[in-house]
């Protein structure tokens, strides 16, 4: 019972004053739930020293000799065809006086069962689990098990990226020995057009502009170069003319128009602007829809 709290009806008090009866020596003493619970019910007398049950002999109203005693939560009341007396406990006359105690009913059905409700506020002691506390313990190991997962999902995605490029390398060969097309793949994310430069080249032509750039891949395998669109605007911010530039264009002496894992490309191209003399210009990266001009 260790752990428990007495609850208790029409009362929000969690621990309750109660009395107990010694079934030996009838000595009636004062006690507390709290006390009871601690001792697990098990309660010694203070008079005769007797160690008895104290969930069957407690009740939580003063003795008086006309009421029955509480055992368990229920009273068992027996018609009495003659007037007992009254004992004052309190009273100092009567400490030798011994008290007189309706007998208890053991017998179902014998004598009407009957709860406390003469006047007096109605009890009934229940026993139930206190709430516990949560650990910190459990807290920590929640924590543990969610970084846990983390790096399972992790090392999960390292170990698909690994058999990815294993896959890849694999199916080249295997192109190679059939003589298959296998291209690389693309994704424009792990791209970058950096360093772009357009400039007037007069030795050329008047009209003649030079684009530099340089196309890096950051990603993690060998990607399809990119095509690269180019627009020159002129002071008031107009388009003078745009164009597309396909890898065939500025990249012929690069193998199967890939580009490797970590590597760059420089771009060089002569452009002819045929009315205007361009200002600025905005270069943008893209995958065509159409493979023909690959």
């Amino acid at each position: 019972m260790n752990g428990f709290v007495c609850k208790v009806i029409n009362s929000d008090l969690k621990v309750m004053k109660l009395f107990l009866l010694c079934p030996q020596c009838t000595h009636f003493f004062e006690s507390t739930s709290t006390q009871l619970i601690e001792n697990a019910g098990r309660i010694e007398c203070p008079s005769c020293e007797y160690l008895f049950d104290g969930y069957a002999h407690y009740r939580f109203d003063g003795l008086e000799a006309d009421q029955p005693v509480k055992k368990g939560g229920y009273i068992s009341s027996i018609a009495s065809t003659e007037k007992k007396p009254q004992v004052d406990i309190s009273s100092s006359d009567n400490l030798g006086q011994s008290v007189e105690i309706q007998s208890l009913d053991s017998q179902v059905g014998e004598n009407k069962i009957s709860r406390l409700s003469n006047g007096l506020n109605l009890y009934e002691a229940v026993f139930a689990p206190l709430p516990q506390k949560k650990s910190i313990w459990r807290l920590a190991n929640i924590i543990l098990f969610m970084i846990f997962g983390v790096l399972i999902a992790i090392n999960f995605n390292k170990q698909i990226s690994v058999s990815m490029l294993q896959s890849s390398d694999w199916a080249y060969q295997v192109c190679e020995r059939i003589g298959c097309e296998f291209r690389s793949a693309r994704r424009i994310s792990e791209l970058r057009l950096v360093g772009a430069d357009l400039v007037i080249r007069s030795d050329i032509g008047q009209d003649v502009y030079q684009f530099r750039a340089t196309i890096q891949n950051l990603g993690a395998e060998s990607l399809q170069l990119p095509a690269i669109e180019l627009k020159l605007s002129d002071i008031q911010g107009r388009v003078i003319t745009s164009r597309v530039v396909y890898p065939i264009e500025y990249s012929e002496d690069v193998v199967d128009l890939e580009l490797g894992t970590k590597m760059e490309h420089q771009v060089s191209l002569l452009l002819r602007v045929g009315e205007g003399s361009p200002v600025a210009f905005d270069s943008y990266l893209f995958y065509p829809k159409e493979d023909k001009v690959y």
